[in-house]
């Protein structure tokens, strides 16, 4: 019986173990961009190009120890994938970083001057409800916005898509589909 208990025992230890390498090997660049729908949407959009996850793990407002903490974790994991051979991989990252936050508020500039789109955020905002965006990016010109509503007050309820657009960014261009 006590043989089956140490093995037991061992078993769900290398379990642990094994999930907790798990989570220590995870390539994850960790940012402050919780809240921030602009980078939020870049780094999900550019992390597909890296060898690395991108995570969100706290918002614009942070103790000196958070930030430390995620810079020391970060300057690893940038170490880590430079060994593998990547030649400046942070830089890259950030001017990739730079350029899709800059496509994307040009973008939300040109959804800006539309009057049924400006509208439609006014008719929201009057009718107490709320709203979300699913971002997608369909090539490096095209953004596609997807606007959710949902009541206020009864936010167990559904969302429903209200609108759905896409922006050409070089040619200036809003294209509406629904």
């Amino acid at each position: 019986m006590k043989c089956n208990i140490y093995i037991f025992i061992l078993f769900i230890s290398i379990i642990l173990d094994v999930n907790a390498q798990k989570q220590k090997d995870s390539l994850e660049i960790w940012t402050y961009s919780i809240g921030n729908f602009v980078n939020l949407n870049a780094e999900k959009i550019i992390e597909r190009k890296f060898p690395f996850k991108i995570k969100a793990v706290s918002g614009d407002v942070l103790s000196e120890e958070s930030i430390e903490s995620i810079e020391k974790h970060n300057s690893k994991v940038w170490n880590y994938i430079d060994s593998l051979g990547y030649n400046n991989i942070k830089e890259e990252y950030n001017l990739e970083l730079k350029a899709e936050i800059n496509r994307i508020k040009k973008a939300i500039e040109i959804s800006k001057s539309n009057k049924r789109i400006t509208k439609l955020y006014l008719k929201l905002k009057d009718q107490n409800l709320g709203n979300f965006i699913k971002l997608s990016k369909k090539d490096n010109n095209i953004y596609n916005f997807k606007v959710y509503s949902f009541d206020l007050n009864k936010i167990e309820n559904n969302e429903n898509l209200i609108l759905d657009f896409s922006i050409d960014i070089k040619k200036n261009k809003i294209y509406i589909i629904k």
